[in-house]
């Protein structure tokens, strides 16, 4: 029976239960509001009304799933920024928010600003992308951000916009369509035993000189080597205890007229990692150069009124204050292009421990723990390719050490030496091959075994076309009313 109704008559529906509009014979517009949002998802359906309906159902489950604790639909990308920066600056280190808030303020917020974050769309984020890896920088450095950089911010705006997905903020997230930026890795800097000895006769004349000295034996990071006190040493046993780190934060300050102006502040913070909480054995040199600064810095503070102090800082300034590590990072630079080093940073000092503890014969597993990794394989995946050259001197002193074992059980005593020697198989392409080899009265060619044609009555060879990759072709005659197509090489000379 057909449907005699006016097809634009909306069918009545109960409250939140969408709307059901026949446009057409089988033609069916559904629509589902949003709760406590004024937006509506729209569909066409065609079919059945029993079909329109399920569809409806499904569109009504959607529009519920979008529902947010931010109802407002206008939302921005900015104003999402300032959202999340809020939440989650209590939940992350210092430097992790730092990074956070200079990603938002530098690049994303001129580019979204002022997009509404549900219409933020996939190809935006790849041309802002593709910007930022071409563009200019918004910091003071002058050179173009690098790919790890761009990666870096691509990685905030990535971990905001899931944080606003799982807080049912938004309902979709643009960047999950969106390859992440492809990060070009550069070799690690080191030094050699030379330039190290080059770098610490640069700093004997200057204060640089222990806390370098101690860096590159330990492979303590910057923070953890500033942040050393008295109490964290042992002379006598000639162990090291890392317990803190220093750091440098930004604080904002906002004036009463609402001016915005920020001050840097050093501060103590726990180590990186559970397993950055480690103690290290020094070497006798260390023990004798920690020695003689507590010597010095105990007889300045007996000098100035201070007394003693077990728990000063090991490497800080007159008045006890610590190392700026700023300042100090700083200063290295400087001593590097004084002593006409290759440009290394302070932390390719940590570089050069590792490095040349695997060189040594150390154990990955000591390095690791040395370094205060979390795992074995974050170590084994920084300085793999130096284990690489460590494999092969192993495989040597292996066979070295089983005194030409291995070599006699392989190759025999009178075996002849094979590892340079040439094959006697032929390395010619399959087409260079002869096309046929004469054997006693047939030969074997390319379409089987034919006639040799040898003797009185021999079958002719037709030329049927020119040459076909070096081959000549013929066909051969084999009975009043057929013949058969053989490939010859003009090379054979037969």
């Amino acid at each position: 029976m057909t449907d005699q109704s006016d097809p634009k008559q909306p069918t009545r529906r109960g409250p939140k239960e969408g709307s059901l509009v026949r446009r057409a014979p089988g033609i069916w517009d559904i629509r589902a509001t949003v709760p406590r949002q004024r937006r509506q998802l729209r569909s066409t359906v065609r079919g059945t009304k029993a079909e329109a309906l399920a569809a409806l159902r499904k569109l009504q489950e959607a529009a519920d799933s979008e529902t947010g604790a931010i109802a407002d639909a206008r939302l921005t990308v900015g104003r999402l920024c300032s959202l999340w920066l809020a939440v989650v600056k209590p939940r992350v280190g210092s430097r992790t928010f730092m990074a956070y808030a200079a990603h938002c303020r530098l690049y994303i917020t001129p580019a979204f600003g002022n997009c509404r974050a549900r219409d933020l769309r996939p190809h935006l984020v790849e041309a802002a992308l593709d910007g930022w890896r071409i563009g200019e920088r918004k910091d003071r450095e002058a050179k173009p951000l690098s790919s790890r950089s761009v990666g870096h911010v691509f990685s905030t705006l990535r971990t905001m916009y899931r944080w606003a997905v799982r807080k049912q903020v938004i309902s979709v997230d643009p960047t999950q369509r969106v390859d992440p930026p492809r990060v070009t890795k550069h070799e690690m800097q080191t030094l050699a035993p030379d330039a190290i000895a080059q770098l610490l006769a640069a700093a004997e004349a200057t204060e640089l000189l222990a806390p370098l000295a101690v860096a590159v034996a330990t492979g303590l990071r910057r923070g953890e080597l500033l942040g050393l006190r008295w109490g964290d040493l042992d002379l006598e046993a000639g162990r090291l205890t890392v317990r803190r780190a220093l750091e440098v934060v930004r604080e904002e300050l906002r004036a009463d007229d609402g001016r915005v102006s920020y001050c840097y502040e050093t501060r103590e913070k726990p180590p990186k990692t559970a397993g950055s909480r480690r103690t290290i054995m020094l070497a006798p040199s260390i023990v004798t150069i920690l020695a003689r600064i507590r010597f010095n810095q105990r007889n300045s503070r007996i000098a100035d009124g201070l007394g003693r102090d077990q728990n000063a800082y090991v490497f800080a300034d007159r008045d006890g204050s610590p190392w700026d590590p700023g300042a100090f990072s700083s200063a290295f630079a400087k001593l590097v292009k004084t002593a006409r080093l290759p440009h290394v940073r302070l932390h390719d000092l940590r570089h050069s421990y590792a490095t040349l503890s695997l060189q040594a014969g150390i154990d990955l597993k000591t390095i690791s723990a040395s370094l205060g990794h979390a795992d074995i394989g974050t170590t084994a995946n920084l300085y793999a390719h130096v284990t690489e050259t460590l494999q092969a001197r192993h495989a040597e002193r292996v066979e070295s050490v089983m005194g030409g074992a291995l070599a006699t059980a392989v190759n025999g005593t009178d075996s002849p030496d094979l590892t340079h020697s040439k094959s006697n198989v032929s390395q010619k392409p399959a087409f260079r091959i002869k096309t046929a080899h004469k054997y006693g009265h047939s030969m074997v060619a390319a379409t089987g075994i034919e006639p040799a044609n040898r003797g009185p009555g021999r079958s002719r060879l037709i030329p049927e076309s020119p040459l076909l990759y070096g081959f000549s072709r013929f066909r051969v005659p084999v009975g009043p009313f057929e013949s058969r197509l053989i490939l010859r090489n003009p090379l054979d000379g037969r």
